[in-house]
């Protein structure tokens, strides 16, 4: 009974608990540890021999699974290393003794999700948007919208300009949740920044959802990995462009691993030069479909001169490798 009352509890606690967690005595939990069945991972501390590293790195030193590594865990969508464990600790609490391999710690305020060793969600991305490199940052809080149950944007924003009021400010101003993908949104960070008119995400009668459109004329796609394992998208997509040409757009499809922003903005830029004027209408396209494009292009010129945070634009050059000097037309200034 006491053994199926310990493996309960660390099945609860995500395979890992302290001794006093498993409220067992010593002998008994050293008992269970001799068979294999339970690791010992510090004094007093245990884990399953499946439990994963980021929560056996947390009960080492006493802390919580956050940052990173609590997103991914609720299924948040991430950049950067998953071998590193992102673990919070109390502000005021120095780490004794050797820290463990593999481990990021934060420090700040301790919150458990539903008893847990893990942060709750919104701590999680509050954490991450500090931690992250800039341009990651702003496409996991794109993307949290896709989560069940993840915090609204103005929680995370709120919870950052508490301590970063200027990151904060950045990430409003840079934020798009239609963006679905990093390569997205860096793509059109990079297009709004050289003047361009953007929407992402944009409904296009006929079409479908795309990407960008662009100044109203042309449509950007970046394509995922999984996109070309199947024929079936590929077929779909190959139809949706024809009905985009019909509609009068220029239609440029990347491959995730050439989806460079300053590369796009480069072919972007050169299309419209060869082509400076709308395509019109081919004559399969009625009245009301004309119509609902001319408010998207109407749409998009009313988006040019927007401008980007300089904090993205810093990053941008940094992705792309600019030169320094060069200053895109749509940053904004201190």
């Amino acid at each position: 009974m006491l053994l199926m009352s310990i493996f309960e509890t660390m099945r609860r606690l995500n395979g890992v608990a302290t001794l006093r967690e498993l409220g067992a005595h010593r002998r008994s939990v050293n008992r269970v540890v001799a068979t294999g069945a339970l690791n010992r991972v510090g004094h007093g501390r245990y884990a399953l021999p499946s439990a994963a590293h980021e929560f056996v790195r947390a009960v080492q030193v006493d802390g919580v699974v956050d940052c990173l590594s609590a997103l991914r865990s609720y299924g948040f969508t991430v950049r950067g290393d998953g071998t590193v464990a992102h673990v919070t600790v109390p502000s005021h609490r120095g780490m004794r003794g050797r820290r463990p391999p593999g481990v990021r710690l934060h420090y700040g305020p301790i919150r458990r999700h539903l008893g847990v060793r893990v942060a709750p969600p919104e701590d999680a991305l509050v954490r991450a948007m500090s931690c992250l490199p800039y341009l990651d940052a702003l496409s996991a809080l794109e993307l949290a919208r896709l989560v069940p149950g993840a915090p609204g944007v103005d929680v995370v924003l709120a919870g950052v300009r508490a301590s970063n009021r200027s990151l904060a400010d950045d990430l409003e101003r840079d934020l798009d949740v239609a963006s679905r993908a990093y390569e997205e949104t860096t793509a059109r960070l990079a297009l709004v920044a050289a003047g361009h008119g953007v929407i992402a995400g944009c409904l296009i009668p006929g079409v479908g959802e795309v990407d960008l459109l662009v100044d109203g004329r042309i449509i950007v796609e970046i394509d995922g990995f999984a996109y070309h394992r199947d024929r079936r998208p590929y077929r779909t997509d190959r139809r949706r462009d024809r009905r985009a040409a019909h509609l009068g757009f220029a239609v440029l499809r990347f491959a995730w691993e050439d989806a460079d922003p300053q590369a796009i903005c480069a072919e972007v830029a050169d299309l419209l030069e060869v082509d400076p004027r709308p395509r019109p209408f081919s004559r399969r396209i009625g009245d009301a479909e004309r119509h609902e494009v001319g408010l998207l292009r109407a749409e998009c010129l009313a988006r040019r001169g927007t401008q980007v945070s300089e904090r993205a634009a810093r990053a941008l050059e940094q992705v792309s490798q600019l030169t320094p000097h060069v200053r895109p037309a749509g940053v904004a200034g201190d």
